[in-house]
């Protein structure tokens, strides 16, 4: 049994036989707490492993590792929102700049568009091939834009949209319309134009 390692405590005439320093104590729980096992800890340490048994309910290893991986968790936790929302910063800023860039096919800009409205929840979410309106709290002065009417809007119609969700004046928006697409908002309205 190599001893080299630790520091060793000879008392002469002690029954107990050797005594480690504290410094060792913590050195066998920061190996046993990388790989959790008391027979191995001996084994690795040449420590016998009733020492280390005692050492692990004196010291209570257990809960110290418990509490160390909560802390270790909630540091992983931390750094994955953090990763994700610059991810999807990132994301939403392709979306709008593809909406805004002129040179991009006008479907294109269509598709960030209403994406973008779907963020604010005006628009239907687009998610793959499959629409979904998400629940909100519908302003009472607010009218629904439908899907249908949605993809008939061009560029500008959607940003006169988007401008009409924020101030609250649809005036602009609706004189806008050609004669379908007015016919496509007077049948998702109760007002009319």
């Amino acid at each position: 049994m190599a001893t080299t390692a630790f520091q060793l405590l000879d008392f002469d005439g002690d029954p107990r036989g050797r005594r480690y320093a504290p410094v060792d104590r913590e050195r066998a729980y920061g190996h046993w707490l990388a790989i959790r096992s008391l027979a191995r800890t001996a084994s690795d340490l040449g420590i016998a492993e009733g020492t280390l048994r005692a050492w692990a309910r004196d010291d209570e290893w257990r809960q110290r590792a418990e509490q160390a991986d909560r802390e270790a968790g909630a540091v992983a936790l931390r750094s994955l929102v953090s990763v994700a929302t610059n991810e999807v910063a990132k994301s939403l800023q392709v979306v709008v700049n593809l909406r805004d860039d002129e040179r991009v096919a006008p479907k294109v800009r269509l598709d960030a568009a209403i994406f973008v409205l779907g963020i604010w929840g005006i628009a239907p979410a687009k998610v793959s091939e499959v629409t979904i309106r998400p629940e909100v709290n519908k302003d009472a002065n607010r009218p629904d834009i439908s899907n249908e009417l949605l993809r008939e809007l061009t560029t500008q119609q959607l940003s006169l949209a988007e401008n009409a969700i924020r101030n609250g004046n649809w005036s602009e928006f609706i004189a806008s319309l050609d004669s379908r697409q007015r016919e496509i908002w007077r049948a998702t309205q109760d007002q009319d134009l």
